[in-house]
This record gives C-alpha cells, sequence and structure tokens, in this order.
C-alpha cells in the first residue's frame, strides 16, 4: 500500500496547540497595533469633555482628603476587628484605618511574650504537663461592653470559633485578661 494513504492525519489541518497559541498571539497584536494606529489618527486638538459626573467625582476626591491623615494627627474613632485566624484583637484607627494595636489572645505570640510567660500560660490555660492546652485560634465576632444602651469602654470580648473559647479584652490597657472555655 501507498504509505500517504495510510496516514490519515496528513489529510487534517494541523490543531496542535502551538499553532493555536501562535495564532492568538497575531492576533492579539494585531489588536494591540490597530487600537493605537487608530488612536494616534486623532488630530483635534481640543481634549475631551468632561463627563457628566465631575462633580461628584471632585466630591469624592474631597473625602479622600478627609481620610488620609498627616503624621502626628489622630483618628477620631477606634474600631475593633477580629484577627482571624491569627488568634488575635486588632484596634484600627478610623477614618484612616492604620492598625494601631494587636491584642494576642488565643495565639502565643513571642513578640510581647503572649503564651510563654508564667501569666499568659495561665489566662490561656494549660495541660498537666504545663504546655498550652491550644496553640490555635480563629476569632470573630467582636463585642464592646455597654451600660444602659452606651458603650462604656471597659472591656471587649471576642470569640474563637475552633476551640470554642471567649475572649475578655481590657480597654483601658488593651490586654486579654481573661479566656473562658
Amino acid at each position: 500500500m501507498n504509505e500517504a494513504k495510510m496516514n490519515p492525519v496528513d489529510e487534517m489541518p494541523d490543531p496542535s496547540r502551538r499553532k493555536f497559541l501562535n495564532s492568538a498571539a497575531f492576533v492579539g497584536l494585531a489588536g494591540a497595533g490597530l487600537s493605537v494606529g487608530l488612536s494616534a489618527c486623532n488630530k483635534d486638538a481640543h481634549a475631551p469633555a468632561a463627563a457628566p459626573g465631575g462633580a461628584p467625582v471632585a466630591a469624592a476626591a474631597s473625602h479622600a482628603a478627609n481620610v488620609h491623615l498627616k503624621p502626628g494627627e489622630l483618628d477620631t474613632y477606634y474600631g475593633l476587628w477580629s484577627g482571624g485566624h491569627t488568634g488575635d484583637f486588632r484596634v484600627l484607627g478610623l477614618p484612616s484605618g492604620r492598625e494601631l494595636h494587636r491584642v494576642p489572645c488565643f495565639v502565643p505570640d513571642a513578640l510581647v511574650g503572649w503564651g510563654i510567660t508564667n501569666e499568659s500560660k495561665a489566662i490561656m490555660g494549660t495541660k498537666p504537663d504545663g504546655s498550652l492546652r491550644y496553640t490555635v485560634g480563629d476569632t470573630h465576632h467582636t463585642h464592646a461592653s455597654y451600660k444602659d444602651g452606651n458603650y462604656d469602654g471597659r472591656y471587649a470580648w471576642i470569640n474563637d470559633k475552633i476551640n470554642s473559647r471567649i475572649a475578655r479584652i481590657r480597654l483601658d490597657y488593651f490586654i486579654c485578661d481573661k479566656i473562658t472555655d
């Protein structure tokens, strides 16, 4: 038999991946070249007219200037956030969004000695051999204390979803002083 008739692949167009990618790259470059060429054809010296919604953009820019604080300026409010899988409690300044302080609660933190010192081990809870009972945490759902319907600024609580615990944070010193299992 003739070898040309035995190989049906030669009769079909080449559907290889390389050919497809080369074609796609060529089409993409041709489109980019066309758009650059057409934009260069604009000989109009006048700038494009302002969009009809120009005033809200200016208002948004002025509000953004209020959010940015210069060095040394203080935020108006403090926000209490959970740290998620870091197991800590965070204090953010508002409106700037700067992180002001991290309060370790459920996870050891070598930077401040949390979970390493005897005092923090007593709060976190230990096994009979002296090692920590839990070394992971997933903090969520911060809640500040209030009296007569107003926040009093004494305590905040945060939930550990992994180990079903709640930590109490003193807001005068921003430290965790109690963990309830």
